[in-house]
């Protein structure tokens, strides 16, 4: 691995043991975000899936609608929103590891 690679990758792996946003860990540690942003991507892009620590996934609080306000066209699939109002819709047999990138990343958004 590059030294460049390897700077990242450990600034990566503090972030994530670290309480803070991506936004107030690039800003504390003057890093580009720019930067951060490419080896982040290309650092879970190198982890195998099955490496992944799904406790790092945090849980969020769900609202359950009546069942009388669901489309008939969404009654065989879970739809999640965020605090953030992103709408994440799950059909049958979803790839939880495919799920836990996306939560990850929106979490940095």
């Amino acid at each position: 691995m590059s030294a460049k690679r390897d700077f990242w990758f450990q600034h990566i792996n503090a972030w994530q043991e670290s309480e803070l946003s991506q936004v107030d860990y690039i800003r504390q540690h003057n890093l580009s975000p720019k930067s951060f942003g490419y080896y982040r991507r290309r650092y879970f892009q190198s982890q195998p899936a099955e490496m992944e620590d799904p406790t790092h996934t945090p849980l969020l609080p769900v609202q359950l609608e009546d069942e009388s306000d669901i489309q008939s066209e969404h009654r065989n699939c879970i739809i999640l929103t965020t605090p953030n109002s992103y709408r994440i819709e799950l059909s049958h047999g979803f790839d939880t590891a495919t799920l836990q990138r996306v939560i990850r990343v929106l979490e940095s958004a």
